[in-house]
């Protein structure tokens, strides 16, 4: 049993900063500096700034959403800030700032904020277990807890997505003709097999669809009656024209249910032929 004690750093300790000049060989047509170019800085930061604190190789486990909120111009000061807001076992939540300063005036604004996982590799090319983080202010114990929330949700969301994944696995097998929308656009999510026999449509073609595009136009309002229907109470049923791939018109009668998923709800829909 390892009884060595666990490193600890202050989270002023991963404080990284550095500045560079932006050049015109970095913009793009238009003068603004290629938001690419901006994500590599980033990164290279952000490599820094959790190698520098766990004293191993770091790589990049995620980006979380980047905001661009103003474009970085060709001629300016880009200062990047960054710092680990957040800690696991080998695992680090480094927070990224950058602003765009104007050489002459100074004047500052800032123009990227993004958060990025960086895992610590040992030796032997593993994750390896980085100092536990002490947060000496209500500033830093605020970032930790935001950063232990948006860990908690990327967690959740992937496995949420592996479940979906697996699900879908399941329904591309199902001899019951069944499709996936998504429910705040109506876009086709997915649509398994005995549902591209049914109405007769490729995989590919039926991606490219809404579900207000698989109903005859007289049908419309009846459709966007059930989707409502679905919205409020969860599930709904009706029998509604469908139209193929030929142009056929199929009287189908439609039972959908919601699938509430975090931040992209589906509507699955099951289409059983009035004849079956």
């Amino acid at each position: 049993m390892n009884n060595t004690a666990r490193l600890k750093k202050p989270a002023s300790a991963s404080e990284t900063e550095t500045i560079a000049l932006m050049t015109p060989d970095m913009s793009n047509f238009s003068g603004n500096v290629h938001g690419g170019h901006v994500l590599r800085l980033i990164d290279q930061i952000a490599y820094a700034c959790a190698s520098q604190y766990s004293g191993h190789y770091c790589v990049t486990r995620s980006v979380d959403r980047v905001n661009f909120r103003d474009p970085v111009r060709v001629g300016q000061l880009l200062s990047l800030k960054a710092r680990v807001n957040f800690v696991g076992r080998t695992s680090m939540e480094v927070g990224v700032r950058a602003e765009a300063r104007e050489l002459l005036t100074g004047e500052a604004k800032h123009t990227n904020s993004c958060y990025l996982t960086m895992v610590a590799l040992g030796e032997d090319g593993r994750p390896t277990e980085v100092p536990e983080l002490v947060c000496e202010t209500d500033e830093e114990r605020r970032r930790f807890e935001e950063g232990s929330r948006r860990r908690k949700s990327m967690q959740l969301l992937n496995m949420v997505e592996q479940s979906e994944q697996r699900y879908q696995e399941v329904i591309e097998c199902a001899a019951v003709p069944i499709i996936l929308v998504d429910a705040t656009s109506g876009q086709l999510r997915d649509a398994n097999k005995a549902a591209r026999e049914l109405l007769g449509y490729s995989e590919a073609e039926l991606q490219q669809k809404t579900v207000w595009d698989l109903h005859a136009p007289a049908e419309q309002e009846s459709a966007k009656a059930l989707w409502q229907e679905v919205g409020k109470r969860g599930f709904a049923e009706a029998t509604l024209d469908h139209l193929t791939a030929g142009g056929d018109v199929l009287r189908l009668a439609v039972t959908s249910w919601l699938i509430p998923l975090p931040g992209r709800d589906l509507i699955q829909r099951v289409l059983r032929p009035l004849d079956s």
